[in-house]
């Protein structure tokens, strides 16, 4: 429903974690607005079972490391919290990286983002 908010703390490093699934299957997030996409590697679609190759649209994406082999897919649904969105943009990379799927801007993109002091809120309009 809207109006959900998730809260989230970041971890000794930094980093934003939030738990979250991907078409019903558990995931964990690192939520990265440098990211166009939610974003994981292949290993992480084959465990969730996504077709990545057969139904993905080959790209590249310019990552830290250099350019990167890239699948394009649709997700039917990403979860956080209580907010669920349908029809998700993402990537797939080919390989190992990145380590932790990104929680990228085509999901942040379409909920609202506050940070009260260190905590990040994630509301849903």
């Amino acid at each position: 429903p809207p109006g959900e908010t998730v809260t989230i703390a970041p971890d000794d490093g930094g980093m934003y974690l939030v738990n979250g699934s991907i078409n019903d299957y558990q995931v964990d997030f690192v939520v990265d607005t440098g990211a166009t996409l939610v974003s994981m590697n292949k290993h992480q679609a084959k465990r969730i079972g996504l077709d990545y190759k057969m139904r993905g649209v080959e790209g590249v994406s310019e990552t830290a490391a250099g350019y990167a082999k890239i699948y394009l897919v649709t997700l039917n649904e990403v979860k956080v919290g209580n907010i669920t969105l349908h029809d998700v943009d993402a990537a797939v990379h080919d390989e190992d990286f990145p380590t932790v799927p990104l929680l990228g801007n085509s999901f942040l993109g379409r909920v609202n983002m506050v940070r009260e002091g260190m905590l990040l809120q994630i509301k849903d309009h």
